[in-house]
C-alpha cells in the first residue's frame, strides 16, 4: 500500500448523492482535504454531516463501491462526518471526536484503518505460452466456511497451466501477511509437470490444518 496522487473524492449531503458539495483531490502524499465552508454559528453547515465518497478513478484503477470488511455482508463503500463545527479538524486516521473512519471489530461492515482504499485494474495477460504465478491465500477468520471453495479454485488454477512452461507460488496471510501457522512456500522457477504440481496441491491440502 502507498500513497495515490489524483484521487476525486467528494462530500455529499446524502449517502446516495448524485452532486458532491465539496470536493479535494489527493496530493504526493495521498492526502485529501476539504475545506467546508459555512461551519460557523448560524452557517449552512453548522452541525451538518456529510457523506465521503470517491468521484472518480485514476486511468488503471477503478472505484470500490461496495466492501466487506467485517462479517459476511457485503457495504457501501463510504463514510459519514461527524457534525462539523467552526475552526475544528476532522481526520480520517483519528480516533475519537474528531475521526470518522477507523473501525476495527469481526462484525463491524464498516471496519477501516481510515486510508481509503483504490484498487488496480488486472492487467492484460500476456500474449505468450507461460506464466508467473502467485496465489495468496486468505486464511482468517472470515474464511471460515469457504477454505473448501478456495482449494478448489487453486486446484483448478494448478490444472489450468499443467504442461506450460509455467511456474507458480503460494503465500497465506491472515490477520497478518504472513499466516502465523505456516512458512511462506515460494515455488517460483518450478515447472508445472505432473510430479511438481501434485506437490503443490499437496501444499494446497494442507490449507485445513493452516486454517486451523
Amino acid at each position: 500500500m502507498a500513497p495515490l496522487a489524483g484521487v476525486r473524492l467528494g462530500l455529499y449531503e446524502a449517502a446516495d448523492g448524485v452532486t458532491p458539495a465539496f470536493t479535494c483531490v489527493s496530493d504526493a502524499d495521498g492526502d485529501c482535504s476539504f475545506v467546508v465552508t459555512g461551519t460557523a454559528a448560524g452557517g449552512a453547515n453548522e452541525g451538518r454531516q456529510f457523506w465521503v465518497l470517491q468521484i472518480a478513478a485514476l486511468d488503471g484503477w477503478f472505484v470500490n463501491d461496495a466492501f466487506r470488511t467485517g462479517g459476511t455482508v457485503t457495504t457501501p463503500y463510504r463514510f459519514q462526518t461527524p457534525r462539523l463545527a467552526a475552526a475544528t479538524t476532522y481526520s480520517s486516521t483519528a480516533t475519537g471526536p474528531g475521526g470518522f473512519m477507523v473501525g476495527s471489530g469481526g462484525s463491524n461492515g464498516t471496519a477501516s484503518t481510515g486510508t481509503w482504499q483504490s484498487s488496480r485494474v488486472n492487467p492484460a495477460l500476456p500474449e505468450r505460452c507461460g506464466l508467473r504465478v502467485a496465489l495468496i491465500m486468505d486464511l482468517s477468520g472470515s474464511m471460515n466456511a469457504s477454505v473448501p471453495a478456495l482449494k478448489s479454485a487453486a486446484d483448478t488454477f494448478v490444472d489450468a497451466l499443467q504442461g506450460t512452461p509455467s511456474s507458480m507460488a503460494r503465500f497465506s496471510f491472515s490477520s497478518y501477511s504472513r499466516h502465523p501457522g505456516r512458512p511462506q512456500r515460494s515455488r517460483f522457477g518450478l515447472r508445472l509437470h505432473p510430479r511438481r504440481r501434485g506437490c503443490l496441491q499437496g501444499d494446497l491440502r494442507e490449507l485445513d490444518q493452516c486454517h486451523r
